[in-house]
This record gives C-alpha cells, structure tokens and sequence, in this order.
C-alpha cells in the first residue's frame, strides 16, 4: 500500500509537472499557496517569484476589479465554479489572454484553498476575432452585390416602362445592357470568392474612375457628366471637387 501510494503520488507530480495549464492553489484573501511548474511557460513568472503575492498583482489595471468580484463571490459562495477571462500582465509578452476556473475547497482538509485552473487562449481569441471579422466583410459584401445586382435590374424595368409609354426602340438598347452588367457583377463575386477576405494593404483610387464606374451603372437618360479634380484620390477629396449632371 506504501508503494501503490508513492506511485500515485509520483503520477500526479508528473501530471502536475507536465500539464499545458496552469494548476494553482490561492489562499481565501488571494494569494498563491502552490502554483505548478508550468506557471514560467504560461505567464513567465517562476514558482519562487509567484509565490506568496496577490494573483490580482498580475492581472492588467482595466481588468482588475472585475477578476477582484468574481474571485471573491466565488469564495464567499463554494457552489460558485467562476470562469474568468482576463488579460494577465506576462514577464516577457504583451497582450496575453488567460482563462481561469476556479474551485472553492477552503473547507476541504487536505487542499485548503481556491483551486484555479488556467489556460492561455490568446489564439483562440485572436481567432474568433478573425472570424467576426470575416463575417462582417462576407456580411458586406453581401449587401454590397444585392445593391449592384438590383442596379441594372431596375435600369432594365424602367427602361421597358418607358418603352411602353413612348414606343421609343432606343429603352431598349438599356434592356439589352442590364444581363451584361449583372454578369460582370457575377464574375467579380466569383474573382472575390476565391481571394482572401482580410483586407490587408489598401490603395488610392481616382475619384474620376469611382464616379465613372458608378454612373455607368444607371440609366442618366439626357444627363451628362462632369468631374471637378481629376487628379484627386477618393481618400484626398475636399474643397470644390465634385461631380454634377447636367
């Protein structure tokens, strides 16, 4: 029984040793009581640093209350399992995301503490940002192809309107125009399905070449354009560059 029971102790020192997490025992005002060997891989601090100072010493100013609270309700309530996420304060990187769960056995004879489980999910955040972010472009450009599709559509309807009310062949030519919008509006999707959605680098474009681009896609009848500030980019315009029908 001596051996089975130094062998189980050696196991659980190897696990212990081995974990990806952080294991830590936290006394009831706060402090590390045990913090195992990982805690230097996670948040760079040895077990000798760690040690007998506050964990809320390692937790960034903006987050410090809010980790203060649920630590402590969950010592005050041991049905409470908390689950924190917080920005720690790491010896040698910036940004790092921890989350934490915590087990109240203050009242247990053998742990006597809070026992707090804590992983690094720094990636894991960076990439659910990554995928809002994507979902916000797919999102866009969503309405972004309904808005251009419905654009020569309604050119086509209401060139036919026009047709029947004047006879005039002319509405027609408009009509005849409108599949072959909407077919270069389907190529560029498909050109944009298979690129990248993360904008990365961004350029100037001539205002001119947006304008033109946007006149083109609506019937201007009569109408004429004039462009104000040719060589102006789309990010530059101000002053007296404009675009007018006349």
């Amino acid at each position: 029984m001596q051996k089975q029971l130094e062998r189980s102790e050696r196991k659980f020192s190897k696990l212990v040793e081995n974990s990806t997490d952080l294991i830590s025992i936290v006394s009831e005002d706060g402090r590390f009581e045990y913090v195992s060997p990982s805690c230097e891989q996670i948040i760079g601090y040895t077990q000798e640093e760690l040690i007998g100072d506050s964990i809320f010493s390692y937790v960034y100013p903006e987050d410090r209350q809010y980790v203060m609270e649920e630590f402590f309700e969950g010592v005050e309530n041991p049905d409470i399992t908390p689950v924190i996420e917080s920005r720690l304060d790491h010896a040698e990187r910036d940004d790092i995301i921890l989350e934490s769960r915590g087990t109240n056995l203050l009242d247990d004879d053998i742990v006597e503490g809070f026992v707090v489980n804590t992983r690094d999910i720094t990636e894991l955040k960076r990439r659910e940002q990554d995928l809002e972010q994507r979902n916000t472009q797919l999102k866009n450009i969503r309405d972004l192809i309904s808005h251009d599709i419905r654009n020569p559509l309604n050119v086509a309807r209401g060139s036919l309107d026009l047709y029947r009310e004047d006879d005039d062949a002319s509405h027609i030519d408009n009509v005849e125009q409108a599949p072959g919008r909407m077919d270069t509006l389907i190529d560029q999707t498909n050109v944009l399905a298979d690129q990248p959605l993360r904008i990365e680098d961004t350029t100037t474009v001539p205002f001119s070449q947006v304008v033109q681009s946007a006149w083109n896609m609506v019937d201007t009848k009569e109408a004429t354009l004039r462009i104000d500030g040719q060589n102006r980019s789309r990010e530059t315009l101000t002053g007296s560059s404009s675009c007018s029908k006349t």
